[in-house]
């Protein structure tokens, strides 16, 4: 299967990164590295789970298990220790990291509930992008009120850490007279914020729905290509722009975790299918995180 595929290459750039960052954790200039290790070993974990049901399409039992032990690693408790480490690296203000701590502390564990206990509605529908034809399975939530929540979570926490590591950058590279923020915010993150915040309204309209019957060029299938290719600009442009020092890695940070957060909008919402294809620049960004460190501390020896 394709996106099996692109699954298997997600958890395992996802756990070589959390392995790497967890036995280099002394060693980083970062405050609490494990805290993101362990993020983005769950984070792996709950991505595999999303492959491992797909072969138990026919049981809806057990797909519907092991989806929810998927979500509520995922998308409920891996985001504790991911925002937790960003807060603790890149707010200097004491009372507005711990505020953003405790409310993203509860909001993870509300959503932790969410992904446990209410009912799930199980569609099973026509996958794309597979060349084998085969049927996939998405869980929106019976009840609106948890539909809803999810949906807010999800934007919030990916904007709120996005914006927090821009932020840091600017101030911290204030002194480089450089437009390289200004494009960056502007013509990359600024889109990017826009994509997330409509993508689960976009994704609950009837025209969006995936339909082996209509050509490659729907508008469900141009949404997504459209976002590929955003996301693919964002890591070249960020990848230079941190190499030359133009702007700080905090991006990188930031960025890969909130790639693993808001695609499940569209695996939720839509079509799981979307979302695999959607995590993998998640993975890349945290790949880039521990390639960008060890180069910064192999660049401080030499210079020592």
């Amino acid at each position: 299967m394709f996106t099996g595929l692109i699954i298997a290459i997600t958890v395992v750039l996802l756990w070589f990164t959390s392995y790497r960052l967890y036995k280099a954790r002394r060693i980083i200039k970062k405050e609490k590295v494990e805290w993101l290790a362990l993020a983005a070993f769950m984070a792996g974990f709950g991505i595999l789970c999303y492959g491992i049901r797909s072969l138990f399409i026919d049981s809806a039992e057990t797909d519907t298990f092991i989806y929810r032990l998927g979500i509520t690693v995922h998308l409920g408790l891996s985001f504790i220790p991911a925002a937790l480490f960003v807060y603790k690296n890149y707010i200097g203000n004491k009372l507005l990291r711990n505020f953003l701590g405790v409310l993203t502390v509860i909001g993870a564990l509300i959503m932790t509930y969410a992904c446990i206990f209410p009912k799930l509605n199980r569609i099973v529908k026509p996958a794309p992008y597979e060349p084998i034809p085969m049927s996939m399975s998405n869980f929106p939530w019976a009840s609106l009120t948890w539909k809803n929540y999810f949906i807010w979570y999800s934007i919030l926490l990916s904007l709120l850490l996005i914006w927090t590591a821009f932020v840091y950058s600017v101030r911290r590279l204030k002194e480089i007279k450089s437009s390289a923020h200004s494009v960056l915010g502007i013509f990359l993150l600024f889109p990017l914020s826009i994509v997330i915040v409509i993508m689960p309204f976009v994704a609950m309209q009837s025209w969006f729905k995936f339909s082996p019957a209509l050509p490659w060029y729907q508008w469900s299938n141009l949404f997504v290509f459209f976002y590929i290719a955003l996301s693919i600009l964002l890591i070249w442009t960020v990848s230079k722009l941190v190499a030359s020092k133009k702007i700080d890695a905090s991006l990188h940070y930031g960025l890969g975790i909130a790639y693993l957060s808001f695609p499940a909008m569209l695996c939720i919402l839509s079509t799981p299918i979307f979302a695999r294809l959607l995590y993998v620049p998640g993975a890349i960004f945290l790949y880039l995180v521990f390639r960008n460190e060890l180069k910064s501390l192999e660049t401080q020896n030499i210079t020592q």
